[in-house]
Order: structure tokens, then C-alpha cells, then sequence
């Protein structure tokens, strides 16, 4: 569905006030120092010295991106900018889904005004990065722009790892059932991701390998240790799994309560923020799953896999608020279509005196 000149008027006015909001956030919000965002930092000055750094584990986009830019207002900036795109990018994905102006327009203002997009854009920190380039590849995979989703899937797995097991179910799912392609247009929709894969990952493979050369010798062998890692994480679980499971039952609470559990933002301001922002969300895109989407399931989806994907995988692993935020735009887009839809049922259940 195209847009109108008003449309794109209004939208225009959304990422307007999108980067008012985000520029304002940067100036008056004190510096956070999160750990890991001063670890970007480190890691970018490495790589602009000495064109690499000594962490296997974190990968290395969000980095890169800081040394061409610098660690200072340059990689700020360019945050900045990031999100706002996501806002255009959220208007586009609400678009593909529902095909209706209002719901994307209704989705793009949520997106620009949210604060926690707005915090996270200032930071320092790959949610971001990460959550640009997962609507882009989930917009061109609507749009049935395979090879463009499969550059920004894999980008996106260079920025955060989490999203490399789900990606090319996705292929899959969306050559089959959004375009319904033919199993032989399906392997070559696969083939083409894989290819996309090796060669954008390769660089960072290579990489890793010669990290355990005698250049760090106190180093162990990365490749070793995560094996290591993993073993020992495999044992944890079959000796115990009641304990298992609990802990990922309170990971799961821990990734899903309506408010930071770091002691530092649990003050009254941040809670209430917290709860007046996240929880409208929820609840309208429960109303949208439960009353509107019978009709639109298999368009949605998408969404819900990565939802429940997400989950699971913070189940398993660390569990907060902050890694729930790549699903937001999500449940965003599904609670702008359950806003929208709401309003359609008042109005049309108005009756004329």
C-alpha cells in the first residue's frame, strides 16, 4: 500500500519530533557509564590502534562503527540517527503487516516517543544498532527483499549473536507462507542467506582464529573455552534440571517485570516511568492477539516467533529489561493495531440518536 502526501507529512512531523526528543535526551541526560558501553569504548580505541581487539566473545559491529566515528559525540550521533531511522523503519514494518496508514502512523509515534528508545539511544550501548538493522531485515523480508534482509540479518547477528539461530527459520517461514514460493524458491532464498552469512562473518571468524596466535599468549584458546562453556553448561543442567528450571522461571520474571530490577533505577521516577511506558504496550497488544488477529496470523507471526525466541533464549541466559527491548518495536506494532482496531469497534458500536 503506498502512502499520500499527508501521510508522508505526518511522518515526516513523527521523525521530526523523534530526533528533537533523542537530541534532547543526549543533552540533558547525565552519562550513564554503563560497563559495558565503556568496554565498547576500550575495545573501539583498540581497533582503530591496532585494527583488533582481544574479546572473542562480544561481536564486533557496534565497535567498528565507534572507531570510524569515535567513542565520543560522533558514535552518539550516529545512535542517534540510528533510532530515528527506527521509527521510519517501524511505520514501514507496521505498513507491511496490516496494510493500514493509521496503524503505521499510530506505530511511528509510539516508537519516537518511547522512552526507553529514546534512553537507549544515548547510552552507548548495541541495542540500537541492533534493533535498526533486525526492522530493516524483518521490513525487506515483508517486502520479499531477500538478499537485502539476509545483509541486514547477519549485520544485525554482528552487532548482538541473538538473533543467528532464528534467522534462517525466517527465511523459511517467509518464503512459504508470506510469498508462498516453492520449496525449489525457498532453497535458493536459504542458499543465498548462507552465502550472505559466510561472507560477512568470515572476516570476524578469521579473526578469532588468529586471536590465539602468539600475539596473546595469555590468551587461551578462544575457540577451546567456549567449548569449555558450553560443557559445563550442558552438565549444570542435566545433574539439576529442577534448578534449571526455576532459575529460568526467575529470568523469565526478571525479563518481563514492568521495571529495572538494578538498584540504581529502581527510584520511584524510573518505576513509574517504567510501568506507564511498557505496560500500555502489553496490554494493547494482548488486545490486538485476543480479540483482532485471527484473521492476520499468519502476517504476525514473524513477530510472535521472535517474541517467544527472545525469551527463550534469556531464559536460558542473563534475563533484565534491557535485553527484553529488541522485541518492543514488536509489540509496539501489534499494539498500535490493537489501538487502532479498538477505536474502529467504539465507533462502529456508537449508535446514531
Amino acid at each position: 500500500m503506498g502512502v499520500d502526501k499527508r501521510t508522508r507529512v505526518f511522518l515526516f512531523a513523527i521523525l521530526a519530533l523523534g530526533l528533537v526528543l533523542r537530541l534532547a535526551a543526549a543533552a540533558l541526560l547525565p552519562e550513564q557509564n554503563f560497563p559495558d558501553a565503556l568496554l565498547h569504548r576500550e575495545q573501539a580505541r583498540q581497533l582503530w590502534q591496532h585494527f583488533t581487539f582481544d574479546d572473542p566473545y562480544r561481536m564486533p559491529l557496534h565497535q567498528i562503527l565507534m572507531a570510524l566515528t569515535g567513542p565520543g559525540w560522533g558514535s552518539l550521533i550516529l545512535d542517534i540517527l540510528l533510532s530515528t531511522a527506527a521509527i521510519w523503519l517501524s511505520f514501514q514494518l507496521s505498513l507491511a503487516v496490516f496494510d493500514n496508514v493509521i496503524t503505521a502512523l499510530v506505530t511511528a509515534l509510539a516508537t519516537a516517543v518511547y522512552p526507553f528508545f529514546i534512553f537507549y539511544a544515548v547510552v552507548g550501548l548495541t541495542e540500537t544498532l541492533f534493533i535498526t538493522l533486525l526492522l530493516a531485515a524483518y521490513v525487506c523480508w515483508y517486502r520479499g527483499w531477500f538478499a537485502a534482509a539476509a545483509v541486514c540479518a547477519v549485520l544485525s547477528i554482528l552487532t548482538r549473536p541473538t538473533f543467528d539461530l532464528l534467522a534462517p527459520v525466517l527465511v523459511i517461514y517467509f518464503s512459504l507462507f508470506i510469498h508462498r514460493l516453492s520449496y525449489g524458491a525457498t532453497a535458493k532464498r536459504v542458499a543465498s542467506y548462507a552465502a550472505v552469512y559466510v561472507l560477512l562473518m568470515s572476516p570476524w571468524w578469521i579473526h578469532n582464529y588468529h586471536d590465539d596466535l602468539s600475539e596473546f599468549e595469555k590468551i587461551p584458546d578462544p575457540i577451546a573455552r567456549d567449548r569449555a562453556y558450553r560443557d559445563a553448561a550442558l552438565k549444570y543442567i542435566t545433574e539439576d534440571p529442577v534448578r534449571f528450571i526455576k532459575l529460568a522461571g526467575l529470568k523469565f520474571t526478571r525479563f518481563w517485570r514492568f521495571w529495572p530490577s538494578a538498584e540504581e533505577y529502581r527510584t520511584p521516577l524510573y518505576v513509574v516511568g517504567s510501568i506507564i511506558s511498557f505496560v500500555p504496550v502489553l496490554v494493547l497488544a494482548i488486545v490486538y492477539l485476543i480479540f483482532f488477529s485471527s484473521g492476520n496470523f499468519v502476517r504476525i507471526f514473524p513477530l510472535l516467533l521472535f517474541i517467544g525466541y527472545l525469551t527463550a533464549v534469556h531464559m536460558v541466559m542473563a534475563g533484565s529489561i534491557r535485553y527484553r527491548l529488541p522485541l518492543e518495536p514488536f509489540l509496539i506494532v501489534l499494539a498500535a493495531a490493537g489501538f487502532t482496531r479498538s477505536l474502529g469497534s467504539m465507533k462502529n458500536s456508537v449508535r446514531p440518536i
